[in-house]
């Protein structure tokens, strides 16, 4: 490989890390809820069980599965990159017909517990359910606390995070979860998170692989119905976290790991009826991940940002506050660093207005999902697919 015309893929390489071991912006993942010191009543109860789906598997069994075919994650990833959005929840996925989204998530919070069902056309329910998270020694947000304190101020608020594996027969199923909430309000929380489906066999010691689904999804009950009415003037901006998957392919291998400490920034103009933003523009784009040489076996290392972002490019806010786009893969410029030509990418974006407004009027949050496909010149390619929530500053 070219490390003058593959600098950003490189740059993925060398800056994995074991998704056992996640750093990035504040430690590993964990299955009890991390609190931030931050200043729904949900349409159905979690199931008593835990997942319906399949049994749950360790962190190593989950981390094993992460890696057991990036080739047809990314895949996955640039078939949800082709995709609208689906509205309802915010819903967007690899399962598309003319060009949107089939699947429809559907979460449930109470007491501390997050599911998420996601409706397939012509196949069987995911359920995807914090009480299958793996129990990860440690605890520590993955998300930048100071930008949630900013994103739903007024209370003391919870930040859980759930890393989420399930094997049944021939499939399994990985997720990372999240949800913010104040504790003592069960209609007012925020979900958000990605899946990677699988089907073939040996998910519970050597996977093999012959399909993968991927999607990303946001909600909670202020996504769930549209604002009574949107400002019919001025502009606003709007800040938060993503979470996500990311897959990078090159000559030497590839790597595969969830994104973190990732911005969201929105600029939304209420005279104009538009909205755009941009993905990890601030930092660029960083990944906890694994690096899976050509060669060798797979390994961890110190990771760091990589010079790309992705641009959330201008898209109509309907009477609805709903609103989706087309989205493209960008260079950071750096001195001294020349960007991998690309030869080809696909990009879509979307998402809603929250129903609650802020005092001077503006919906409270934007959220929604986006995923991104990139070919590189000579070789190479990257994909992206996640979910943001973005709080009014």
């Amino acid at each position: 490989m070219n490390p003058t015309r593959w600098i950003v893929p490189a740059a993925v390489l060398a800056g994995a890390l074991a998704l056992a071991a996640c750093s990035g912006g504040g430690g590993t993942p964990a299955a009890m809820p991390q609190q931030a010191d931050m200043g729904g009543e949900p349409s159905s109860q979690p199931p008593t069980g835990g997942s319906q789906d399949g049994q749950p598997v360790s962190l190593e069994t989950r981390a094993r599965l992460q890696i057991a075919d990036p080739e047809r994650t990314a895949r996955g990833i640039g078939a949800a990159a082709g995709a609208q959005p689906r509205f309802g929840s915010v819903t967007q996925s690899s399962n598309a017909a003319a060009g949107v989204t089939t699947d429809r998530a559907r979460a449930a919070f109470a007491n501390g517990r997050l599911t998420v069902t996601v409706a397939r056309q012509g196949a069987a329910e995911l359920t995807l359910d914090s009480a299958d998270a793996a129990a990860i020694p440690g605890g520590g947000s993955l998300y930048d606390l100071a930008v949630l304190r900013q994103l739903l101020p007024g209370a003391a608020r919870t930040v859980q995070e759930w890393a989420v594996g399930t094997v049944a027969g021939s499939a399994g199923t990985l997720s990372y979860l999240s949800a913010i909430s104040p504790g003592d309000d069960q209609n007012d929380w925020l979900a958000q998170g990605y899946w990677l489906h699988m089907t073939g066999s040996g998910f519970g010691a050597s996977p093999s692989v012959t399909g993968a689904q991927i999607g990303a999804f946001v909600d909670g009950p202020e996504l769930r119905t549209p604002p009574e009415t949107l400002p019919g003037s001025g502009t606003a901006t709007y800040r938060g976290e993503v979470t996500g998957l990311a897959v990078e392919r090159s000559a030497t291998g590839s790597v595969i790991g969830r994104m973190v400490d990732i911005d969201a920034m929105l600029i939304a103009d209420f005279a104009g009826g538009t909205i755009s933003g941009c993905i990890g523009c601030a930092n660029g784009l960083r990944y906890s991940g694994t690096r899976i040489p050509s060669e060798g076996e797979p390994t961890a290392s110190d990771g760091g940002s990589s010079n790309a972002r992705i641009r959330l490019g201008n898209a109509r806010v309907t009477a609805r506050g709903e609103f989706q786009g087309s989205a493209t893969w960008e260079t950071v410029s750096q001195p001294g660093v020349s960007a991998a030509p690309v030869e080809s990418q696909t990009g879509r974006w979307g998402g809603k207005f929250s129903n609650r407004p802020v005092a001077t009027g503006e919906p409270r949050v934007a959220a929604g999902t986006f995923a991104q496909h990139v070919v590189f010149q000579g070789g190479g390619a990257a994909g992206y697919v996640g979910s943001f929530l973005a709080g009014k500053r």
